[in-house]
């Protein structure tokens, strides 16, 4: 199926992304993690075109439709807005910093989480139990990313990464966790409080 290649390609990309972060720092190669965004986008607006009835929808599938879209919100806003984008995204040289507080207390890759219900429940909308394989097909590929930045890419590109991994769950958020993550959010200790560690990039 054609959303399933593009899901590969996509992540194909990311995968390039942190590879070159490491060990060229090539300047066109740092484009392809906003490449893969692409290419993954316009596959999910593909398939959610496609599989979209225009029949009665139902107050389970409306429910759906919000759930979605919350969990969209979550995944922007952990990737792109509760990290600093430039230095996150655009500058390859320099000091980097690990962000502990706020939504990254609730676990290491909470994006893995919000992707994953995004996929389920936009197939709950478009009552469609394909869209759902097709997430899950990208969730798994997803788990499989972020396992090579938690084992290589983050351990070499932020310092103190390994204490963060001690003290932070992987992806199954636990109790302690969540009141963390509850606690630094209420308190209005978001992004810009959160525990910065300022390094070189290794190569």
């Amino acid at each position: 199926m054609i959303y399933m290649i593009l899901g590969v390609l996509a992540f194909g990309l990311f995968f390039l992304y942190d590879i070159n972060s490491v060990l060229w720092q090539d300047k066109v190669l740092h484009k392809s993690f906003f490449a893969g965004c692409m290419i993954l986008a316009v596959s999910t607006v593909l398939f959610t075109i496609k599989f979209f009835s225009s029949e009665k929808i139902h107050m389970i599938q409306w429910i759906c439709l919000l759930l979605t879209i919350i969990s969209f919100l979550l995944f922007i806003y952990t990737l792109f807005f509760a990290l600093p984008f430039d230095k996150t995204y655009r500058e390859m040289e320099g000091p980097a910093c690990v962000y502990t507080g706020g939504i990254y207390s609730l676990c290491r890759h909470p994006g893995v989480l919000w992707m994953f219900f995004f996929y389920v429940f936009l197939g709950g909308f478009l009552n469609s139990f394909t869209v759902i394989l097709i997430g899950i097909v990208y969730s798994i590929l997803n788990i499989a990313y972020v396992v090579l930045q938690d084992c290589w890419t983050f351990p070499k590109t932020l310092a103190g990464y390994d204490e963060y991994k001690n003290t932070t769950p992987f992806l199954i958020p636990t109790k302690d966790s969540i009141k963390k993550c509850w606690n630094t959010i209420y308190s209005g200790k978001g992004r810009d409080d959160e525990v910065r560690r300022k390094v070189k990039r290794k190569g």
